[in-house]
């Protein structure tokens, strides 16, 4: 008696992971015998079934997630199979679908170096424009996973530009001025003196020195006008009297 009790719990039970096994939290036992084995082996059925429900709920959570943000995001097996592709990292790598990394290297060579063979480390470095970050994990069953996120670095890279050209600018101007200063100093004194002393006052070297004042000094009104207008000051708001804005409206004559 005792021995066909444990049998058929033992087959219940084998019963319930093998179901479990092929995803199927379906199965249900009848209470009407055994009813306190088949009432905790339901139990424990149903608590599988409502965590298998969350995961699931969990996974389409943060699939609408990587579906909707800015970033790339790739998922990478060993063997270089892509399991995720969100719509942003097909779209920075040019692709409509992507299944393998080695696919890559048709047009972005850098990249597929990088993820295939399977980094043994995470990385953080810059590909083109893309900032390439990786992280790798190991799932339940001990299959290495990893991974990819891709970010569009284009616009900091123009905004960086753009600062050190600014930055350049601002000291090269500084180093004219500086340059231009002595020359004019030396031009001036070298025509007061040579105009003292010269018995005409329209000869060769006086035009000659006039020149290089006229040339020197536009310079210098060229880049001071210049440094004016690329620092220009901050905004100053100002109140306004309403009749300043606004006009009286009048209806339209017949």
């Amino acid at each position: 008696m005792l021995y066909r009790h444990l049998t058929r719990v033992d087959r219940r039970l084998r019963l319930l992971l093998e179901a479990l096994d092929a995803s199927d939290t379906t199965l249900r036992f009848p209470t009407t015998t055994d009813r306190r084995i088949n009432s905790t082996l339901n139990r424990i059925a149903e608590s599988l079934a409502d965590l298998r429900l969350r995961v699931i709920e969990t996974e389409k959570y943060y699939e609408s997630i990587t579906s909707a943000i800015a970033t790339g995001v790739l998922v990478v097996t060993h063997g270089g199979h892509v399991l995720i592709a969100n719509p942003a990292a097909l779209r920075l790598l040019g692709r409509s679908a992507l299944t393998r990394v080695s696919s890559l290297r048709d047009s972005w060579p850098e990249l597929a170096d990088l993820l295939d063979p399977f980094p043994a480390h995470n990385i953080d470095t810059t590909v083109r424009e893309l900032a390439v970050k990786t992280t790798s994990f190991v799932t339940h069953d001990g299959s290495p996973r990893l991974i990819v996120t891709l970010d569009d670095i284009s616009l900091q890279l123009t905004d960086e530009s753009v600062r050190s050209w600014t930055d350049m600018t601002r000291v090269l101007s500084h180093e004219i001025m500086n340059g231009l200063a002595p020359v004019i100093s030396i031009a001036d004194t070298l025509r007061l003196r040579h105009t003292a002393s010269a018995s005409s006052p329209d000869d060769y070297m006086t035009r000659g020195l006039d020149a290089i004042l006229e040339s020197t000094r536009s310079l210098n009104r060229f880049v001071t006008d210049y440094r004016s207008l690329s620092s220009l000051p901050a905004p100053s708001p100002d109140s306004l009297p309403p009749a300043a804005t606004h006009r009286p409206c009048h209806p339209p004559r017949r």
